[in-house]
């Protein structure tokens, strides 16, 4: 479900991106990025050691980690523009990012983990 659902997300992305002459690069390669980079590495690392209820709880925690940020970056990019059809797809993406992170979250509390917010 949340493999399909980024999949369309970054499709509509791409659409987006072509139809109004804008190209999606690379990420910068700043520390921040840098960063993120080291913890998706720690974190795969991480999951390889583990299994049964310990890797669900991780990489559930994970996903809520994540959909939490990610949230809140569509959400400043949705601040930060007054394009029409550029809010529109910030406010898809919105949708079902908040959807993929309640349904982490649910997931977590269900298996007895706490995630960071």
């Amino acid at each position: 479900h949340m493999v399909k659902d980024h999949t369309a997300l970054d499709k509509d992305a791409q659409s987006w991106a072509k139809k109004n002459n804008v190209t999606i690069g690379a990420p910068p390669q700043d520390d921040a990025h840098q960063g993120e980079m080291q913890k998706m590495q720690d974190l795969k690392q991480r999951l390889q050691t583990l299994s049964g209820a310990e890797f669900d709880k991780t990489y559930m925690q994970a996903m809520a980690e994540d959909h939490a940020a990610d949230l809140k970056k569509v959400q400043t990019f949705g601040q930060q523009t007054t394009d029409k059809s550029l809010l529109k797809l910030l406010g898809k993406a919105e949708k079902v990012i908040a959807s993929h992170k309640k349904e982490a979250d649910r997931l977590v509390e269900k298996l007895g983990a706490t995630a960071s917010r």
